[in-house]
Formats: structure tokens, C-alpha cells, sequence
């Protein structure tokens, strides 16, 4: 005996929110096609007008799928049989509970394409990519054809010298222990540089400023910068660069830039106003910032 009348939503009933067999197996084929929950939800709502599963439905579809592929094995047991599997080259690290606390990953390819093209190499860490909350170090080559290469990935516990160091070792044993770079590009992460002076020491070593001046300044350029003259140099430069550059072209405009003597150029090695009245205020490309 019900106090309530009959349901008229039936996916409020999870007998009527099941997959059939079809639908778990195309959940299982999306899912590692990498699409996303609600895509895979949206996809399967496409095929069949009258399916009643949710969201949870599908969650719970991929926690079972996930839970069949491990085979009764951990995450990281699966993860390091796979690698084996495929010919990477990995390294790990545990702490003294047995926590994952580094892991270095890459893949044959991209040794091949390190030991191939070894003159050149980029490096940064990615944040907030993966659920743990491990800094990712990106190291990326450059090949002849001017096309870059991923050479390898190594997830740190910390972003401090000594972590970079077991980082950059690794890479050295895919690099070979004869190859040295002919440079090294990085922000100005003070540990990774400093680890860089200790694996690499006979490497000069490069700063990405455009880089470094954005994440650190967090640029936001204000309104009345959006000016012609600076179209091809505004986000490309520090902001106190634009701003220095901004007061000669207000100079150039009001003439009073027939006083100038040189002296700003000199100092500031920016184009003073009269360059910029000469030129007709025609737009100022970043060679003529950073002439050299």
C-alpha cells in the first residue's frame, strides 16, 4: 500500500536506468577514446530517445569497467605492466612508506628523436594535471625541420632542486652520457635552474622572458594601450615596457619629442619618439624593442 501516486519519471527507478550489454560496451569504447563523461552520456542518449540512465549510471558503468580492466591488480601495478608493455623507458622512486614520489616516463619514439636531435631542449612544469597534485616537467625537443618533439615526462613530488636532479639524471641516461646540449630554454624556475647548473653545467642555459614577464606580472593590458603603434608587440613585452613606450608616443603626438637628445633610447634601449614620429608611427615589431 503506497501513500503517493505512481511514479511518472521512470529514472528514478535504477531497474529502468540499467545499460544494456551494447551500451556498456560502446561506454567501455568512448571511455578509452579518452571522451568525456557527459559527451558519452549525450552520444548514448542520441542512439536511444528512450534511455533513462543519469549521470551516475554512467559513472558507475565506468567505475565498473575500470575496476574489470585492473584485474585485480593496483593502479600503479597496471599502469607500470602497461609501459613495460609498450617499450617505454621508466624510472620510479618511492619514499620510505612506499609512496609513488617521482616517475619518469618516454617513450621509444621520443628517445629516438632526443638522441637524434640533441642540441636544443625545453623545459617546464605543468600544475593541477593530474588528481595527486604532482608537478608534471615537460622536456621538449626542437628537430631540424624546426617541428618540436615531447622527450620526456617526469612527475615530481616537489618542484625543489633535489627533484629536478633525479629528474634531469634520468634524462641523461636517454640522452646518453656523451651528448650535451647546445642549450636548454626554461622559465625562471630558480630550483630547475639550479639543478641545471649542477647535471649540465657546460650548457648554456636560456630563459624564456616573454614567458617569465606574463606569468609573473600576470599582464592585463589596460584599455588605452590598444593603440595601432603597439599592436604587434602588446602581451609580447612587460607591461613596464608598453608603458615607457606608450609616453613617447604621447611625446610624438604632442611634438614635444623635438627636445629629445637620444638619451632615452641609450638607457632604455626602447624607441624613443622621435623614431616613433619619423616612422609615421607605423606599428613597432619586437626586433625594434629587442634589436639584438
Amino acid at each position: 500500500m503506497h501513500n503517493h501516486p505512481p511514479s511518472k519519471d521512470l529514472s528514478g527507478h535504477p531497474s529502468h536506468r540499467r545499460f544494456t550489454k551494447e551500451e556498456f560496451v560502446r561506454i567501455q569504447e568512448m571511455t578509452i577514446s579518452g571522451i568525456t563523461p557527459k559527451q558519452i552520456l549525450s552520444s548514448l542518449r542520441q542512439g536511444n530517445g528512450n534511455l533513462k540512465s543519469i549521470s551516475r549510471s554512467e559513472y558507475n558503468a565506468r567505475a565498473k569497467f575500470r575496476k574489470e580492466s585492473l584485474q585485480g591488480r593496483t593502479v600503479l601495478e597496471a599502469l607500470f605492466e602497461e609501459l613495460g608493455e609498450a617499450d617505454f623507458i621508466f624510472d620510479v622512486q618511492h619514499d620510505h612508506d612506499g609512496h609513488l614520489t617521482h616517475l619518469f616516463i618516454a617513450h621509444p619514439a621520443s628517445i629516438a628523436l632526443t638522441k637524434n636531435y640533441s642540441s636544443f631542449f625545453l623545459m617546464d612544469c605543468t600544475y593541477k594535471t593530474n588528481k595527486y597534485g604532482m608537478p608534471l616537467l615537460n622536456i621538449g625537443g626542437v628537430t631540424s625541420f624546426n617541428s618540436t618533439f615531447f622527450s620526456a615526462f617526469v612527475f615530481l613530488r616537489k618542484e625543489e632542486t633535489s627533484d629536478y636532479i633525479w629528474a634531469l639524471k634520468r634524462f641523461v641516461k636517454v640522452l646518453g652520457m656523451q651528448r650535451h646540449p647546445a642549450a636548454i630554454v626554461t622559465d625562471r624556475e630558480l630550483a630547475l635552474m639550479n639543478a641545471l647548473k649542477i647535471i649540465f653545467p657546460d650548457t648554456p642555459h636560456l630563459l624564456c622572458e616573454i614567458k617569465t614577464q606574463l606569468s609573473h606580472e600576470k599582464i592585463r593590458i589596460p584599455h588605452k594601450f590598444h593603440i595601432p603603434l603597439l599592436c604587434h608587440i602588446n602581451g609580447r613585452v612587460s607591461l613596464y615596457a608598453l608603458k615607457e613606450l606608450f609616453k613617447q608616443y604621447e611625446l610624438a603626438v604632442s611634438d614635444v619629442s623635438s627636445i629629445c637628445k637620444g638619451n632615452f633610447t641609450n638607457s632604455m634601449d626602447l624607441p624613443r619618439a622621435h623614431k616613433i614620429k619619423t616612422t609615421n608611427f607605423q606599428p613597432l615589431q619586437l626586433i625594434d624593442i629587442h634589436p639584438h
